[in-house]
Protein backbone atom coordinates (compact mmCIF):
# COMPACT_ATOMS: atom_id res chain seq x y z
CA UNK A 1 0.00 0.00 0.00
CA UNK A 2 1.47 3.43 -0.97
CA UNK A 3 2.42 5.74 1.85
CA UNK A 4 0.26 8.77 2.54
CA UNK A 5 2.09 11.99 1.64
CA UNK A 6 2.95 14.11 4.67
CA UNK A 7 2.50 17.37 2.81
CA UNK A 8 0.92 18.69 -0.35
CA UNK A 9 2.38 20.56 -3.29
CA UNK A 10 0.24 23.56 -2.28
CA UNK A 11 1.71 23.54 1.24
CA UNK A 12 5.25 23.35 -0.13
CA UNK A 13 4.64 26.26 -2.51
CA UNK A 14 3.03 28.30 0.28
CA UNK A 15 5.99 27.65 2.58
CA UNK A 16 8.47 28.59 -0.15
CA UNK A 17 6.51 31.72 -0.88
CA UNK A 18 6.44 32.69 2.81
CA UNK A 19 10.21 32.25 3.05
CA UNK A 20 10.76 34.53 0.05
CA UNK A 21 8.22 37.06 1.32
CA UNK A 22 10.03 37.38 4.65
CA UNK A 23 13.69 36.99 3.70
CA UNK A 24 13.97 37.38 -0.05
CA UNK A 25 15.01 34.84 -2.64
CA UNK A 26 18.29 34.25 -0.79
CA UNK A 27 16.34 32.65 2.07
CA UNK A 28 14.84 29.98 -0.18
CA UNK A 29 16.38 26.53 0.06
CA UNK A 30 14.94 23.06 -0.21
CA UNK A 31 16.08 22.41 3.37
CA UNK A 32 14.30 25.53 4.71
CA UNK A 33 11.08 24.64 2.88
CA UNK A 34 11.24 21.05 4.12
CA UNK A 35 11.67 22.27 7.68
CA UNK A 36 8.73 24.68 7.29
CA UNK A 37 6.37 21.89 6.16
CA UNK A 38 7.71 19.30 8.61
CA UNK A 39 9.35 16.81 6.26
CA UNK A 40 12.87 15.73 5.36
CA UNK A 41 14.45 17.59 2.42
CA UNK A 42 14.86 14.46 0.25
CA UNK A 43 11.09 13.93 0.26
CA UNK A 44 10.59 17.29 -1.46
CA UNK A 45 12.62 16.13 -4.45
CA UNK A 46 9.72 13.81 -5.28
CA UNK A 47 7.67 16.93 -6.03
CA UNK A 48 10.31 19.44 -7.10
CA UNK A 49 13.52 18.53 -8.92
CA UNK A 50 15.51 21.40 -7.42
CA UNK A 51 15.41 24.96 -6.08
CA UNK A 52 14.72 26.30 -9.58
CA UNK A 53 11.55 24.20 -9.73
CA UNK A 54 10.45 25.68 -6.40
CA UNK A 55 11.08 29.19 -7.72
CA UNK A 56 9.07 28.41 -10.84
CA UNK A 57 6.17 27.04 -8.77
CA UNK A 58 6.15 30.07 -6.46
CA UNK A 59 6.28 32.43 -9.43
CA UNK A 60 3.38 30.69 -11.18
CA UNK A 61 1.33 30.73 -7.95
CA UNK A 62 2.07 34.42 -7.46
CA UNK A 63 1.20 35.29 -11.06
CA UNK A 64 -2.16 33.52 -10.75
CA UNK A 65 -2.99 35.31 -7.49
CA UNK A 66 -2.03 38.78 -8.72
CA UNK A 67 -3.81 38.25 -12.04
CA UNK A 68 -6.95 37.53 -10.02
CA UNK A 69 -6.42 40.69 -7.97
CA UNK A 70 -5.90 42.73 -11.12
CA UNK A 71 -9.10 41.31 -12.62
CA UNK A 72 -10.93 42.29 -9.43
CA UNK A 73 -9.80 45.93 -9.45
CA UNK A 74 -10.28 46.53 -13.17
CA UNK A 75 -14.07 46.65 -13.04
CA UNK A 76 -14.91 50.35 -13.25
CA UNK A 77 -16.37 50.14 -16.75
CA UNK A 78 -13.89 52.72 -18.03
CA UNK A 79 -10.64 51.45 -19.60
CA UNK A 80 -8.71 54.51 -18.41
CA UNK A 81 -10.04 54.20 -14.84
CA UNK A 82 -9.24 50.48 -14.93
CA UNK A 83 -5.65 51.26 -15.96
CA UNK A 84 -5.37 53.71 -13.08
CA UNK A 85 -6.68 51.05 -10.68
CA UNK A 86 -4.21 48.50 -12.09
CA UNK A 87 -1.29 50.90 -11.61
CA UNK A 88 -2.31 51.49 -7.99
CA UNK A 89 -2.69 47.72 -7.41
CA UNK A 90 0.76 47.19 -8.93
CA UNK A 91 2.26 49.73 -6.54
CA UNK A 92 0.41 48.31 -3.52
CA UNK A 93 1.77 44.85 -4.26
CA UNK A 94 5.30 46.29 -4.36
CA UNK A 95 4.75 48.13 -1.08
CA UNK A 96 3.24 45.17 0.80
CA UNK A 97 5.42 42.34 -0.54
CA UNK A 98 8.73 43.80 -1.73
CA UNK A 99 10.58 40.47 -1.91
CA UNK A 100 7.81 38.75 -3.87
CA UNK A 101 7.60 41.81 -6.10
CA UNK A 102 11.33 41.54 -6.79
CA UNK A 103 10.89 37.85 -7.60
CA UNK A 104 8.53 38.76 -10.45
CA UNK A 105 10.76 41.49 -11.86
CA UNK A 106 14.18 39.90 -11.42
CA UNK A 107 16.35 38.76 -14.31
CA UNK A 108 15.90 35.07 -15.07
CA UNK A 109 19.22 34.04 -16.67
CA UNK A 110 18.63 30.34 -16.06
CA UNK A 111 15.18 30.28 -17.67
CA UNK A 112 13.48 29.14 -14.48
CA UNK A 113 10.18 30.64 -15.61
CA UNK A 114 8.93 30.48 -19.21
CA UNK A 115 8.32 33.97 -20.69
CA UNK A 116 4.66 33.24 -21.43
CA UNK A 117 4.05 32.50 -17.74
CA UNK A 118 3.43 36.20 -17.17
CA UNK A 119 0.68 36.46 -19.79
CA UNK A 120 -2.18 36.22 -17.23
CA UNK A 121 -0.62 39.06 -15.26
CA UNK A 122 -0.75 41.51 -18.14
CA UNK A 123 -3.87 40.23 -19.91
CA UNK A 124 -6.33 42.64 -18.28
CA UNK A 125 -4.03 45.64 -18.84
CA UNK A 126 -3.48 44.72 -22.48
CA UNK A 127 -7.23 44.35 -22.95
CA UNK A 128 -7.97 47.81 -21.52
CA UNK A 129 -5.18 49.48 -23.48
CA UNK A 130 -6.14 47.74 -26.71
CA UNK A 131 -9.74 48.90 -26.23
CA UNK A 132 -8.54 52.51 -26.22
CA UNK A 133 -5.58 52.63 -28.61
CA UNK A 134 -6.02 49.54 -30.75
CA UNK A 135 -3.87 46.47 -31.23
CA UNK A 136 -1.02 48.26 -33.03
CA UNK A 137 -0.21 50.58 -30.10
CA UNK A 138 -1.17 48.29 -27.22
CA UNK A 139 2.23 46.73 -26.51
CA UNK A 140 4.27 49.97 -26.52
CA UNK A 141 1.57 51.66 -24.44
CA UNK A 142 1.58 48.81 -21.91
CA UNK A 143 5.35 48.97 -21.70
CA UNK A 144 5.20 52.69 -21.00
CA UNK A 145 2.69 52.25 -18.18
CA UNK A 146 4.57 49.33 -16.63
CA UNK A 147 7.88 51.19 -16.95
CA UNK A 148 6.52 54.18 -15.06
CA UNK A 149 4.86 52.07 -12.37
CA UNK A 150 7.75 49.65 -11.93
CA UNK A 151 10.28 52.47 -11.94
CA UNK A 152 8.36 54.30 -9.24
CA UNK A 153 7.97 51.17 -7.11
CA UNK A 154 11.65 50.25 -7.53
CA UNK A 155 12.78 53.71 -6.47
CA UNK A 156 10.36 53.65 -3.55
CA UNK A 157 11.65 50.25 -2.41
CA UNK A 158 15.25 51.45 -2.68
CA UNK A 159 14.55 54.58 -0.63
CA UNK A 160 15.67 56.65 -3.61
CA UNK A 161 13.09 59.43 -3.17
CA UNK A 162 15.19 61.44 -0.73
CA UNK A 163 13.81 64.93 -1.22
CA UNK A 164 10.76 64.34 0.94
CA UNK A 165 7.24 65.12 -0.13
CA UNK A 166 4.13 63.03 -0.45
CA UNK A 167 4.90 59.93 -2.54
CA UNK A 168 1.20 59.08 -2.95
CA UNK A 169 0.70 62.51 -4.48
CA UNK A 170 3.79 62.06 -6.65
CA UNK A 171 2.52 58.71 -7.93
CA UNK A 172 -0.89 60.19 -8.80
CA UNK A 173 0.86 63.15 -10.46
CA UNK A 174 2.89 60.78 -12.62
CA UNK A 175 -0.14 58.68 -13.54
CA UNK A 176 -2.07 61.81 -14.49
CA UNK A 177 0.63 62.53 -17.06
CA UNK A 178 1.44 59.00 -18.24
CA UNK A 179 -2.12 57.76 -18.71
CA UNK A 180 -3.02 60.31 -21.42
CA UNK A 181 0.09 59.21 -23.33
CA UNK A 182 -0.80 55.55 -22.90
CA UNK A 183 -4.41 56.02 -23.95
CA UNK A 184 -3.92 58.27 -26.96
CA UNK A 185 -3.57 56.37 -30.23
CA UNK A 186 -0.62 57.24 -32.41
CA UNK A 187 -1.85 59.15 -35.46
CA UNK A 188 -1.61 57.25 -38.70
CA UNK A 189 1.24 58.49 -40.86
CA UNK A 190 0.05 59.70 -44.21
CA UNK A 191 2.17 58.56 -47.08
CA UNK A 192 2.75 61.00 -49.89
CA UNK A 193 1.74 59.75 -53.26
CA UNK A 194 4.34 59.94 -55.95
CA UNK A 195 3.35 62.29 -58.76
Amino acid sequence: MPSVPKTSQEAVVAAARDLIDVGGLESLSVQAVAQAVGVQAPSLYKRFADRAALIRAVTMDLVAEIAGQFDAVATTGSPVSDLRALAHAHRQFGQHSPHLYQLLFRPDPHGEVPPDAFAPLIAVMMDRIETVVGKRDALPAARLLVSFTHGFVSMEQAGAFRLGGDLDLAFRYGLDRVLPSVTTPTPEKKTRRAK
